[in-house]
């Protein structure tokens, strides 16, 4: 779905996929209590995710402004949830 390499962990029950990545960022944000993770994905061009996406036929939510970027929120087949978003604050991956 995403395009990414990956290989199989075979080395373990029951197995699971490792996938290469592209530049990666970890932001840790406050909260006011205890919270779940949340795993959210950088695009340059969310109108090109969300066509590449949906031409797989994955189910995700409408593209939305929020403070920090426009995003969607992508439905993952074990019924959680991740967010593609293009930013709008400055980023740290060419540091």
């Amino acid at each position: 779905m995403l395009g990414w390499a990956c290989v199989e962990n075979a080395g373990s029950k029951p197995r699971w996929l490792i996938f290469k990545t592209p530049p990666a960022e970890l932001g840790i944000h406050p909260a006011d209590g205890p919270s779940a993770a949340e795993v959210s994905l950088m695009c340059e061009d969310i109108n090109a995710t969300v066509a590449t996406l949906a031409a797989h036929g994955v189910p995700m939510t409408d593209v939305n402004s929020r403070g920090y970027g426009i995003a969607v929120d992508v439905t993952l087949p074990g019924g959680g949830t991740i967010q593609f978003y293009e930013p709008r604050h400055e980023t740290a991956h060419d540091l």
